[in-house]
């Protein structure tokens, strides 16, 4: 049984390497990544101060190791980044109130944001939704 599923593992992610989306706009390989387990860095480059814990101009690490919704439809992340009421680079993870998959929206420190076919961030999908970086 072990290694069937080893051998499963194996496949998938060979077989994963080899799928690409012909044609795809970019954010398709924003949300492939963030669906799939992958870190996403997002680059606040595109306001100034910050929210609550998130600086701009600063770059986090982001990924949903975790893969899928909990049962209320939202990822849980993880995360690597200044946390501005401290000072220092922290990795954490929890924050379930986001979904990359089907409403494009990712959290950092628990802020919710937008992501476009662009790989552009946008504050708040209930905020201003004024642009504050982008996906790399």
């Amino acid at each position: 049984m072990r290694n069937i599923l080893v051998w499963l593992t194996v496949a998938s992610a060979l077989l994963g390497a080899f799928v690409s989306d012909a044609g795809a706009k970019p954010a398709k390989g924003f949300k492939w990544r963030l669906t799939h387990q992958q870190v996403v860095v997002v680059s606040l480059d595109r306001c100034a101060g910050g929210f609550g814990t998130v600086s701009c101009n600063h770059d986090y690490k982001l990924s949903y190791p975790w893969g899928g919704p909990t049962i209320l439809g939202f990822w849980c992340d993880r995360m690597t980044g200044l946390k501005a009421d401290t000072g220092g680079i922290v990795t954490v993870g929890g924050y379930c109130n986001s979904n990359p998959e089907t409403i494009e929206t990712i959290s950092l420190w628990g802020r919710r944001m937008t992501y476009d076919a662009q790989g552009r961030v946008f504050d708040r999908p209930d905020g201003d939704g004024r642009l504050v970086g982008h996906l790399k």
